[in-house]
This record gives structure tokens, sequence and C-alpha cells, in this order.
């Protein structure tokens, strides 16, 4: 059972930081265009043009720093993720579920996630595993035995044994 598409998830996200760009260039270009005007028709007494082009200035370079802080840089880590797990190695193992952490907040490279342990065998060892949980998936139990399909530690799909 697939966790995540990452075909998917990484042409969303793509097209989403287009849509982002084309919102801040447009943004951009209406900025300078209307200082532009302001600068060119303004009349003989600046004061009213000085105040609003401070005034336009300081909203631009707030919206800019919030844009690019916030919600650009949560899709281009997005973005990131995604193009490097269509490209990547992917690891396969068969794993026992010792615990998932459905309520638990945790980051993985900057987006948000959920924890899953478990643990498998090697030469006779038992090893523990985490990992993260970008998605959720409501039909793992605890003790359960899966094969699982992980890049960087993150669970992309899985297929229950018992």
């Amino acid at each position: 059972m697939n966790v995540i598409n990452v075909k998917a998830e990484a042409k969303k996200y793509q097209t989403l930081q287009k849509r982002y760009w084309m919102i801040f260039a447009f943004g951009l270009v209406l900025f300078l265009g209307t200082l532009a005007l302001v600068i060119v028709y303004s009349p003989a007494n600046y004061a009213l043009a000085l105040w609003l082009s401070v005034l336009f200035s300081t909203l631009f370079i707030w919206g800019f720093l919030y844009f690019f802080s916030g919600p650009h840089q949560a899709v281009a880590k997005r973005v990131h993720f995604y193009t490097r797990a269509l490209q990547g190695l992917k690891s396969e193992e068969e794993l026992t579920l010792d615990s998932i952490g459905v309520g638990e907040s945790v980051s993985k490279d900057g987006i948000p996630a959920s924890l899953l342990t478990a643990s498998f065998q090697e030469n006779g060892k038992s090893y523990e595993r985490v990992l993260y949980l970008f998605a959720p998936a409501p039909e793992l139990k605890v003790g359960e035995r899966i094969r699982a399909t992980s890049f960087a530690s993150v669970l992309l799909s899985y297929e229950v044994l018992s």
C-alpha cells in the first residue's frame, strides 16, 4: 500500500512552487510599476508621493520576507525532498512495528511528520529502525510485520506480511 505517491506529490508541489513564483513576480512588477508611476506623475508637493512610496515599500518588503520565510520555504523543502526521492535509492526491508507515534509532531528536513519505530533482524540480532510518516497510515498496527519501502528514513509504501 502506498503511503506517499512520490510522482504525484512532486508534481503537485512543483506546480505550487511555480504558482508562488508567478505571484511573487506579479507583486514585484506591480510594486515597481506603482513606484514608477508615483515618481513620474507626482505633483510639485512630493510629501504625499514620498509617504506613499515608503508605505508601499514597507508593505512589499514585509510581504517579501513573510513569503520567503513561510509558504515558499515549506513548498521548496517538499519539492527538494520529492525530487530526491524520485531519483534516489530506496531501501526495502522487512520490519516488525514496535510503536506508531500518531499524535507526535516532529520534523524531517523541515517537513512535519510523525514517528514510527520498528525492529528488524539481521545476522540473528534485532535492531531498531525509526521511520518518518509524512502521511497517516491508519491501517498499521503495533506488532505487524511489514515489507517497507523507504527513502531517507521516510516510509513511502508498505505491504503487510502478517
